[in-house]
């Protein structure tokens, strides 16, 4: 699958209205005839965070990109019905031990009767790399997932090694 990108207004760290255009995305792609039959229900997203909210929290600034507006994410989703799951992680989070924190809160959602078609993980920056390992430890293809990560200069970004773009 080729990566979508979006430009990024760099007063934002993370706009949360892309947050939620991505998770309607997700869904929109891993949609399938037999997704369609499954019970209604609320969308649950499990929302990871960058690693700059681990380092300084919810109200995390950036000398480059600006605020990461942590707190504008999750309520974006939940303004749009989701039931957002989600913490902040401790500093230094090993991201494997993480993922299998993330995979077992997916089983449980399972568990409790939740239809997989309702359940979306995104993630962003460190965030975007343990939803991946969560997705592989999982192995899936029934819940959506979205991995999304900033672009440098070598990667197609912007000059100067600033980022400008948002792969998701």
């Amino acid at each position: 699958m080729r990566p979508i990108r979006a430009r990024c207004n760099r007063a934002s760290y993370l706009d949360p209205m892309l947050i939620r255009l991505s998770v309607l995305l997700a869904s929109a792609v891993a949609s399938s005839p037999a997704r369609a039959q499954q019970p209604p229900g609320p969308p649950v997203v499990i929302y990871l965070h960058g690693r700059i909210v681990e380092d300084q929290g919810p109200n995390a600034v950036s000398p480059d990109y600006g605020e990461y507006r942590y707190q504008a994410i999750i309520d974006s989703l939940k303004s749009g019905g989701a039931r957002v799951l989600g913490a902040i992680r401790r500093p230094n989070t090993n991201p494997d031990d993480y993922a299998k924190v993330v995979a077992a809160e997916v089983d449980s959602l399972l568990a409790a009767g939740i239809a997989p078609a309702r359940i979306t993980v995104v993630g962003f920056s460190k965030g975007g790399g343990i939803a991946i390992r969560a997705s592989a430890r999982l192995g899936r293809t029934d819940i959506g997932f979205v991995f999304m990560g900033r672009l440098s200069a070598r990667a197609g970004g912007a000059q100067g090694g600033r980022p400008d773009s948002l792969a998701l």
